[in-house]
């Protein structure tokens, strides 16, 4: 009978351990994440308060790109305006938006840690904001340029709110990706600072191989070799999406599930590799 009181004794004070931790885990999620919007609205205000034209620069450099790559096709340099149905202009600006999430989020991840150092040093407090922060300056710019993309929709008569919100649904994968990397990049640039100069290289080789400014026909090299590219299966979907076509396939699905498996594995590495990045400061 006493064993049997110490068994019923002991469900209680388990049920009680894990309720605890639950609690005390959702408490310090709820402080990362107000660490990280206080840290996203000082970056933000440090990036654009003395800046003459401020946030409209965000949307200046993606309309200055896709001007250049208009320009370069019009003098026969290149050829960007094969994009299926859609105007050139619809589909440069929608994916260069797009692209801006992970290019500007990786790059802002990167440098998060760096840039804190010194911070970091003196006072504790969870790194991860400071990751946090950077992405939400990516999602930031996004959305000042998402008015861009609903003008030019709107202007040939291509817009329907019901499925630029699908759309909109799609690219959470994309940002869980670059969330992942971000971390993974934030922890590879402490350690080793080459990866700083890495990265913009790499960003710009990967935007020119996806299909960004100009799509791909399966029948050439890169175009087969996009199967294997997740970003290329967010691009393409969102477009489809925004067009009002239900065109999801099964790369898109397959690459948001191992965005979610990489997030996992960028999160594991993050907080593995906090005594080391404290050493490197």
């Amino acid at each position: 009978m006493q064993s049997l009181a110490n068994s019923d004794s002991r469900v209680p004070r388990s049920a009680q351990g894990f309720c605890d931790r639950f609690v005390a885990q959702r408490a310090a999620l709820g402080q990362v994440l107000l660490l990280a919007w206080r840290l996203f609205r000082r970056d933000v205000a440090a990036k654009y308060r003395y800046a003459a034209l401020g946030v409209i620069w965000a949307v200046i450099t993606p309309l200055f790109l896709v001007g250049l790559f208009l320009v370069l096709d019009r003098s026969n340099v290149v050829n960007a305006t094969s994009t299926g149905n859609l105007p050139y202009s619809v589909f440069a600006i929608t994916g260069v938006t797009i692209w801006g999430i992970f290019a500007t989020g990786i790059s802002s991840a990167a440098e998060s840690l760096n840039s804190a150092g010194a911070t970091m040093l003196r006072m504790n407090f969870p790194r991860a904001s400071l990751v946090l922060a950077a992405i939400g300056m990516a999602l930031f710019e996004f959305v000042v340029r998402l008015p861009v993309v609903v003008i030019v929709w709107a202007a040939v008569g291509q817009l329907s709110p019901g499925w630029l919100v699908l759309g909109l649904i799609s690219l959470l994968p994309l940002l869980i990706l670059t969330l992942a990397i971000g971390m993974a990049a934030a922890v590879g640039a402490v350690m080793l600072r080459d990866v700083l100069h890495m990265i913009p290289i790499l960003l710009t080789v990967l935007m020119l191989v996806s299909p960004v400014l100009y799509s791909f026909t399966p029948d050439t090299i890169l175009g087969q070799l996009n199967v294997f590219n997740p970003l290329s299966h967010f691009l393409v979907t969102a477009r489809n999406l925004f067009a009002g076509q239900f065109q999801v396939s099964l790369g898109y699905w397959l690459s948001a599930a191992g965005s979610v498996v990489l997030l996992g594995l960028a999160w594991r590495l993050f907080r593995v590799a906090q005594p080391k990045i404290l050493e490197r400061m």
